[in-house]
């Protein structure tokens, strides 16, 4: 019911600013987050949700990056970095 109103919600607000929105399912949502964190590698993406579910495989081995290294101050993903700032007050 929660999920359904937010949708609802979105859709509406989205159509205001005169733009659309579209409900992606689960496959779609990993192909997003392996573009993210394979860059370079988008044609790569090979995954089928139900088989992995019914061999009781992880998806985090299609999607995430391969190496994640930490360095002072620094990330490093593969060939890109990252850097995370925050303020405490």
């Amino acid at each position: 019911t929660y999920f359904s109103r937010v949708t609802t919600e979105l859709t509406s607000h989205f159509a205001r600013l005169g733009s659309k929105l579209r409900e992606l399912d689960a496959a779609e949502k990993l192909r997003v987050l392996h573009d993210f964190y394979r860059a370079g590698q988008e044609t790569e993406f090979r995954f089928d949700l139900v088989d992995s579910m019914r061999k009781g495989h992880c998806f985090q081995d299609a999607i995430c990056p391969d190496s994640f290294e930490f360095e002072r101050g620094t990330f490093r993903m593969g060939e890109r970095y990252g850097r995370v700032l925050f303020l405490r007050d």
